[in-house]
Formats: structure tokens, sequence, C-alpha cells
């Protein structure tokens, strides 16, 4: 039989609040489990010693930096993109590039530097409609 180790604790433990759901994440301040439902600092104004290394804290700030993100890019324009001869046609926001356009048309474009302008290999002719370009050595303005 095996048995673990004294003072080595399980990876996964109940959540606090959900007993029936597994988690990783521990609340060393309070000493509580939380799922990925529970998954918040209970006191963000408060001191906490173990805040510079503490995952929830981190999660909570990416997923709030994630929601002003998502926020910000529903409330640009957004722009339709066709591609000829084939006709797709992609919706992209604004400050896009034409190979981000391309990319979510599923329109492959021939640009093995990954639109960096340093190929020169991913030119594209423009019908109509109004395009920011940066210049570079590559590419003409017509091209």
């Amino acid at each position: 039989m095996i048995r673990p180790q004294r003072g080595v604790k399980r990876s996964m433990r109940t959540c606090s609040c959900h007993p029936e759901k597994e988690t990783r994440f521990q609340c060393l301040k309070h000493g509580v489990w939380l799922c990925d439902e529970c998954l918040r600092c209970r006191d963000p104004e408060l001191y906490c010693k173990h805040r510079s290394a503490c995952p929830i804290w981190f999660i909570e700030k990416r997923q709030r930096r994630l929601q002003k993100e998502q926020a910000a890019a529903a409330a640009q324009p957004r722009f339709k993109v066709a591609f000829e001869p084939g006709g797709q046609v992609s919706e992209v926001p604004a400050g896009s590039t034409l190979l981000e356009a391309a990319e979510s048309a599923a329109v492959h474009l021939n640009a093995s530097c990954n639109g960096k302008g340093l190929c020169g290999k991913c030119k594209l002719v423009v019908e109509s409609g109004k395009l920011d370009s940066e210049p570079t050595t590559l590419l003409s303005d017509a091209e």
C-alpha cells in the first residue's frame, strides 16, 4: 500500500462553497478552497501578504482586463472586407490588418513574415474604400 508522504498536500481539494467540485486554488489569507465559480478575491481592498504570489488575485485581475478589452472591442466600429474572386467577406474591428481580415474569412495569403512588412509577398489591390498603411521598402504606395 502506498501512502502519501507527511507534509505533502494533495494538489486537488474540494471547494469550500461547493463540496461536490474539486479545485486547486486556495486563498492563503482565509484558508478556503475556491472552484472556478467562486474564484474571486474575498478582500481585494484589504492588505494581503500573500497577494504577490496569489493565483486567485492574478486570475481575477486577468479576467477584469479581458472584460475591459472585450467591451472596448465591442464599442469599436466594424468594417466589412470582401476578398475577390472568391467573394469571401469578413467583418473586422477598426485597426485590424488586411491579413487579420483574410484569416477571419479563411482566405490564404502568402505572408511568410506574418504581416510585419518584411517579405513583400502579400500584395493586395484595394478596389474601393480607404486604407491606412505603414510605408515599407518592399511595396510601393500603389501596391
